[in-house]
């Protein structure tokens, strides 16, 4: 195996940080806590992450780690549209337009300077596809999606910086839902998305049910004493099923998957946002490389059970992993 070799490099939109070259070609997101403090001494401090769901709320962990670090800092947190509703939960920031994402693209180090003095922090900086400092595509990075987005903070992990949701609380339009179809939220329930929803970059299928599937799924666990709760952006292709279908926000998502004794996915963005802000069996198929639950699991640190299939049956799901947590022999 060849070995690599590192050298020092100077970019003029970071000075003063000495960054880390694997040889020859790649940045790596290495800093010491002396330049660390030092870059970060600046006024306010940029978080980019303009990608899906779990980028979008792993993001927050950076926020996290600054808020922690070097408290009284001015934040800002930029991504897409979609996810704009993460950072006001979170709250530690305030949503920022002070760089597109084409302009980020330009700057080949996760961490950088504007004139203004701000200082920048791209949590997608050679996230999955990997690229040399001179914007050369090399190879896909095949570790765990949590580390290859975190490691970009260039701060150790640890689970003390797992997204904190300050701001959640019982969403408005969560309370008229769940007075008007009487849901129980202190009553176990599994949380399934079974859908496509848009919200995720990766290709990879948590589950594939059809609806007939996901039919037979929820009748068995209503003896059970165990609620199914949908969550979908259109109920007209679930028409007809004894689930709860409540409004498919982001915050009422998030607040559902707190509480959860499970949660099932097609994307895989909800299996891994589990982790980050809930204790919820994560029941999937099986995923490879950086989707990798398990891997994802170990960086973490978190204490989620992980049951994957290659090909996960609701008969499986509900004989093996529901069952042991209700009375039904």
């Amino acid at each position: 195996m060849r070995s690599s070799k590192t050298s020092t490099k100077y970019f003029p939109f970071a000075p003063g940080i000495p960054y880390q070259v694997k040889n020859g070609r790649y940045v790596l997101p290495q800093l010491n806590q002396e330049h660390w403090q030092k870059a970060l001494s600046k006024k306010e401090v940029v978080i980019t992450a303009h990608a899906g769901l779990f980028e979008s709320l792993l993001s927050c962990s950076v926020l996290e780690v600054i808020n922690k670090l070097l408290p009284g800092k001015t934040l800002h947190w930029i991504g897409e549209d979609d996810f704009s509703q993460i950072y006001y939960l979170n709250g530690l920031a305030t949503r920022s337009y002070l760089i597109d994402k084409e302009q980020i693209s330009q700057y080949p180090v996760p961490l950088f300077f504007d004139a203004d003095d701000r200082v920048y922090i791209n949590c997608l900086h050679n996230y999955v596809n990997v690229y040399t400092y001179a914007g050369e595509y090399r190879y896909k990075c095949r570790h765990a999606v949590s580390k290859q987005l975190f490691q970009n903070s260039m701060v150790d992990w640890s689970v003390r910086y797992l997204p904190q949701l300050r701001n959640l609380e019982e969403p408005v339009e969560y309370k008229k839902w769940s007075n008007t179809v009487k849901f129980k939220e202190q009553r176990p329930y599994v949380l399934l998305f079974p859908e496509q929803t848009g919200l995720s970059q990766h290709d990879a299928v948590g589950i594939n049910w059809t609806p007939q599937e996901v039919r037979s799924f929820v009748s068995m666990l209503k003896p059970a004493g165990v609620s199914v709760v949908l969550c979908v952006k259109d109920v007209r292709r679930w028409h007809g099923m004894q689930a709860y279908f409540p409004p498919f926000q982001l915050d009422i998502v998030l607040y559902l998957m707190s509480g959860a004794l499970a949660v099932i996915a097609r994307d895989v963005d909800f299996l891994l946002s589990a982790m980050l802000v809930s204790d919820a069996m994560i029941i999937a198929n099986t995923q490879r490389h950086e989707l990798d639950l398990n891997k994802n699991k170990k960086y973490l640190q978190v204490s989620n059970e992980i049951h994957l299939s290659k090909n996960m049956s609701p008969y499986q799901v509900f004989n093996e992993y529901i069952c042991p947590h209700t009375n039904v022999e």
